[in-house]
């Protein structure tokens, strides 16, 4: 559990006061604002400030003391609401998911970062679910089965909220642990000088600004090369650690991604003879707001609930919709995979690369 501080006794010696620590509150591991919970009175004895990981939520100091009071996907369990020997495509299927710990004891409070999906590998077909929580340890799953065949579920735990709560804290604490490197381009020259999201230097800067969603990154500008000369950039990590001991073992892989189990694995779904109209959808744009799932994949092609997608099946539409067209590819390594697979697809595609280096995983 994640818990604040307070003395126990009255002691005026503070070396007692520090040994005696009664856990008072419980910090839901959700995004801001913090709410707070009532835990039961535990008594835990911490020997120094070293043993105990102090970080701060609404002005509130939280310590994480024990691995035993996280919550444990092996001993939480999952059950469907409304199960039936059959099922029709379109209908609705509801988990409920409760939370235990590693000692068997029920949670109280939510946060916990839940995967849940319904899939049939032989049908290369997939969906996610809607996660409800309840902020009281139980969360409440729904599916919409799309296709015909027999669905399992999956219900993975990826981290508990203890866990979610010490990566929300540790990610906002890095931006001065990662160095970045930016290469200007003068000519033939290749310039390196010191970029980031603030520099404490006095040197000439460059500003690179989304105004749109006020994010600022700057680079020490080198003398007479403008700043439209910066080309690439390079990052790593300082010297440095986020995470106590303790912490850490919550990060192991034993304890990430573990399956919660569920009374029934497995549903048949049925193409049912209904008396239902059609309905028709428009056709995805851009600018539409999709539900949640907003589609399922079925034969490893996805199919939109909302919209109707359209589909450039022979090359010759492909090659008609893009003729004539520049199309700019900017991204991670998701991108990268598109550029790599639009010129195997279209022989007659150009890319024009300037770093071809800088095209890798």
């Amino acid at each position: 559990i994640i818990a604040g501080g307070r003395s126990r006794t009255r002691a005026t010696d503070p070396l007692m006061r520090r040994h005696f620590v009664r856990l008072h509150y419980v910090t839901l591991a959700a995004r801001p604002p913090y709410r707070q919970k009532r835990y039961e009175d535990s008594y835990s004895t911490v020997h120094s400030k070293s043993e105990c990981h102090e970080f701060v939520f609404v002005n509130e100091s939280v310590c994480f003391l024990l691995l035993s009071w996280s919550f444990n996907a092996k001993n939480s369990k999952a059950i469907i609401l409304n199960y039936r020997k059959k099922y029709c495509i379109g209908d609705s299927l509801t988990v409920r998911v409760d939370m235990f710990d590693f000692l068997g004891k029920e949670k109280t409070y939510g946060g916990d970062f839940l995967r849940a999906r319904i899939y049939s590998q032989s049908l290369g077909a997939g969906a996610s679910g809607r996660i409800e929580d309840f902020n009281n340890g139980s969360y409440l799953i729904n599916f919409t089965l799309s296709w015909e065949g027999n669905v399992r579920i999956s219900i993975i735990l990826l981290h508990p909220s203890e866990g979610v709560s010490v990566l929300w804290r540790t990610r906002n604490m890095g931006y001065k642990n990662i160095i970045y490197i930016g290469k200007f381009l003068n000519k033939t020259q290749e310039i390196h000088k010191e970029c980031g999201f603030s520099l404490e230097s006095q040197e000439e800067q460059c500003e690179y600004a989304d105004k749109i969603h006020g994010e600022f990154f700057y680079c020490l500008k080198p003398q007479n090369v403008p700043c439209e000369a910066l080309i690439s950039l390079m990052s790593q990590n300082k010297n440095h650690a986020y995470l106590t001991k303790l912490e850490k073992s919550m990060f192991t892989r034993s304890n990430i991604g573990v399956e919660i189990g569920i009374n029934v694995k497995e549903v048949a779904v049925l193409k049912c003879q209904r008396n239902s109209t059609i309905e028709v959808k428009p056709k995805c744009r851009i600018g539409m707001s999709p539900p949640f799932p907003g589609g399922y994949f079925l034969n490893n092609v996805w199919h939109s609930l909302f919209c109707n997608l359209t589909s450039y099946e022979p090359l010759s539409q492909i090659n008609e919709c893009l003729s004539g067209k520049m199309i700019y590819l900017m991204g991670d390594s998701t991108i990268r995979q598109w550029i790599e697979f639009f010129p195997k697809l279209m022989k007659t595609l150009i890319l024009l690369n300037r770093n071809p280096s800088y095209i890798q995983a």
